[in-house]
C-alpha cells in the first residue's frame, strides 16, 4: 500500500507558486521578487514545526486524510492514467528514502531523473484537481481548520501566516 501525500498548508502555497517557478526557469524574476520568495521559504521554515504540531490533532488528522482522498478521486476521475502517476511518485519517493538510508547514489540518480519526468504532469493535474470548486473549497475549509489549530498552538503563527498570504500574493502579481 502506497503512502499518500497528504495536503499541508505548504503545499497550497507551493500549488500556488509552482507555476511561477517554471515561469521564472525561464527568466529570473526580479531581484525584489526573489526576495519576497526568500522570505516565504523562511517563513514556510518557521511555520513547519507549529503545522507539524497542529497535525497531531486526530481530528485535523482524520481531515487531511479526507482532503488527500478527495483531491487523489479527482485527480483519478479527470484521468486514470494521472492516478497511475501520481501512485509512481508516491512509490519513487519510497524508493529513494530507501536508496538514501542504503547509501545507494545511482539509484536516487535514476530515481531523480524519473520523478523529474513525471513531475508537470502530476503537478498539473493537482493543479486541474484543486481548481475544481468542490475540491477548492474542501481544501480551503481544512487549511483554515489547520490555521486556526496552529494559532491556537502558537497565536504569533496568525502574523507570519497573513505575511505568506501577502507575499503569496504579491509574487503572484508580480510573475502574472
Amino acid at each position: 500500500m502506497s503512502r499518500r501525500q497528504p495536503i499541508t498548508f505548504a503545499m497550497a502555497t507551493l500549488a500556488l507558486l509552482v507555476p511561477l517557478a517554471a515561469s521564472a526557469q525561464q527568466a529570473p524574476p526580479p531581484p525584489e521578487v526573489q526576495q519576497w520568495m526568500q522570505e516565504v521559504q523562511q517563513i514556510q521554515a518557521e511555520l513547519k514545526p507549529i503545522e507539524q504540531q497542529a497535525l497531531e490533532d486526530p481530528a485535523l488528522q482524520q481531515e487531511q486524510q479526507e482532503v488527500t482522498q478527495v483531491v487523489r478521486d479527482a485527480i483519478v476521475a479527470a484521468d486514470p492514467e494521472d492516478g497511475e502517476r501520481l501512485d509512481r511518485m508516491e512509490a519513487i519517493m519510497e524508493e529513494a528514502r530507501v536508496a538514501q538510508e542504503a547509501g545507494d547514489a545511482e539509484k536516487i540518480a535514476a530515481l531523480t531523473s524519473e520523478a523529474a519526468e513525471l513531475q508537470p504532469r502530476v503537478e498539473a493535474a493537482q493543479a486541474a484537481a484543486l481548481a475544481q470548486p468542490e475540491v477548492e473549497a474542501r481544501v480551503a475549509q481544512f487549511q483554515e481548520n489547520l490555521r486556526a489549530k496552529m494559532i491556537e498552538i502558537e497565536p504569533d503563527a496568525a502574523a507570519r501566516i497573513e505575511r505568506l498570504q501577502e507575499l503569496t500574493e504579491r509574487i503572484q502579481q508580480a510573475m502574472g
